[in-house]
């Protein structure tokens, strides 16, 4: 079974705005942010972070609580800055779209990273586009909007998987950019197995019998999903799938988009 870096890319036909212009997923809340260096290779297991698209180095690492064991991950958020207890003229105006990639650990972070309030140690890029960075801690208001992404969905599978140990990593995931559940569906038996979330965002499946290629992929974000396969063997290029694949919306947006095409690539 082949276990290196085997990436599903779902192309996904939907046009999603400037970074400015999202749509908001709820109502405006109130948090506090630091700014924090060396963003790669967060928690939520997405590695370097894009200078050249979406999250363009705008992201957030939030407190243990929000983090909520990676369930955070993915999600995009609006943030501006209201005040600073510590520079009378910090806040720049305007506001900044971030995606969650990390978490600040109550560990070693105490003073803010601990608790219940929601704080979001963000990037410097994204910290100094609402805010003077001399200021150092800023008062925020934040609300969820949908995901400025481009191009596709990836499903990675992780160094080390093998057929009894799976798992999986959903990353560029649109909408709310959350994942709620993650299922995969082998050649033994054609059933779908819910693969179980870790704290560092792989989602995790193990088998006795052992997984066997074909593999299914089911993603879902609540009641919008996406399926694909995992074919046997596609080696070091990049194939098409035989089939069509749908993101069915909630019916409040009264629309369907149709996804024609699937990858499959080795990175």
């Amino acid at each position: 079974m082949q276990t290196t870096a085997l990436l599903l890319v779902v192309v996904l036909a939907v046009a999603l705005g400037s970074a400015n212009a999202q749509t908001p997923l709820g109502s405006w809340q109130t948090g506090r942010s630091t700014f924090y260096q060396g963003i790669d290779g967060g928690n939520c297991g997405f590695g370097g972070i894009s200078s050249t698209q979406f999250p363009f180095r705008y992201i957030a690492a939030p407190n243990t609580a929000f983090y909520a064991d990676a369930k955070a991950c993915g999600k995009c958020f609006e943030v501006k800055c209201t005040s600073s207890d510590y520079m009378s003229n910090a806040c720049l105006g305007g506001s900044v779209i971030v995606e969650v990639t990390d978490q600040c650990p109550c560990a070693g972070n105490e003073r803010w990273c601990c608790g219940d309030k929601v704080h979001f140690d963000m990037s410097p890029e994204a910290f100094s586009r609402i805010a003077n960075t001399g200021a150092g801690v800023i008062n925020t208001q934040f609300r969820p909007v949908t995901c400025p992404v481009s191009g596709n969905l990836r499903v990675q599978i992780k160094d080390g998987a093998n057929q009894w140990w799976f798992a999986l990593l959903a990353s560029n995931v649109g909408g709310s950019g959350e994942v709620t559940n993650l299922e995969v569906s082998d050649g033994n038996n054609g059933q779908w197995t819910a693969m179980q979330r870790q704290s560092y965002n792989y989602w995790i499946a193990t088998s006795g019998a052992g997984f066997r290629f074909p593999l299914g992929v089911r993603v879902s974000q609540n009641s919008k999903v996406i399926t694909g396969t995992i074919p046997i063997h596609v080696g070091r290029r990049r194939v098409r799938a035989d089939h069509q694949l749908c993101l069915k919306l909630p019916l409040a947006f009264c629309v369907f988009y149709f996804l024609t095409t699937t990858c499959y690539e080795y990175v």
